[in-house]
């Protein structure tokens, strides 16, 4: 069953917090819908109301993504490709982010016991410490994560939002950079530790990059309050 539909600007709408509005409340909520031209696509099912998005930037995002659209497809094909190429797309870009991250985790974790090894103050307290830590940054990018499902929701649902846009979901992407930055940061200094000599630009190239993403984060939370 497809999981997305355009909207036929008649259905009333049901969204996943409950809130229900008549076809003529959706659209004066979204007036982009009613341009010309103009297509929305929201999801099928009862709950119908779950994504407010507008047909063709999803075609023309899902066309630089890669996805094979031609002329001759129906609107439902377009859509079921469009779909599936951006959620493909999503989740293998989050996929590599998290893979990458897991491996940096481990890596910090193995380099970590051989420099501590090496200057003999290797300890099972201290390892069962940074296995704690490790779990503890996995918390913090589960609740990143659910940030991000919530943000959208509200934003979606409040209406007194009557947002044309969906929210980026960026919170889980950023914490995620941010934690990989720093482990980078805590292997060089590892490496240090083992006797391997390391680049003077390396540290400073990588204490940069940590406060682009700080930076990135800071301007994501003002934005996020100027929503409030």
């Amino acid at each position: 069953m497809a999981r997305y539909q355009i909207w036929n600007q008649t259905d009333n709408i049901i969204t996943p917090s409950g809130a229900q509005f008549t076809a003529k409340e959706w659209g004066d909520r979204y007036p982009w819908a009613k341009l010309p031209g103009v297509k929305m696509v929201i999801t099928t099912g009862p709950i119908n109301g779950g994504c407010a998005l507008e047909y063709g930037a999803m075609v023309e995002r899902a066309k630089k993504s890669g996805v094979a659209i031609t002329e001759a497809m129906t609107d439902v094909e377009v859509l079921a490709a469009a779909c599936v190429g951006l959620l493909t797309g999503l989740w293998g870009w989050m996929g590599w982010l998290v893979a990458g991250w897991v491996f940096l985790m481990a890596l910090d974790y193995l380099t970590g016991t051989a420099a501590a090894c090496k200057e003999g103050s290797w300890s099972s307290a201290h390892a069962r410490d940074g296995i704690w830590h490790k779990c503890g940054m996995i918390v913090v990018v589960v609740v990143a994560a659910v940030s991000d499902l919530l943000l959208e929701m509200v934003l979606l649902n409040l209406p007194m939002l009557a947002l044309p846009i969906q929210y980026p979901g960026l919170v889980c992407p950023v914490v995620l950079v941010w934690y990989a930055v720093t482990e980078l940061g805590s292997i060089t200094e590892n490496a240090v530790h083992m006797g391997a000599p390391v680049p003077p630009w390396l540290v400073r190239l990588l204490a940069v990059s940590k406060g682009m993403v700080d930076q990135a984060g800071e301007a994501l939370g003002d934005k996020e309050d100027g929503h409030e």
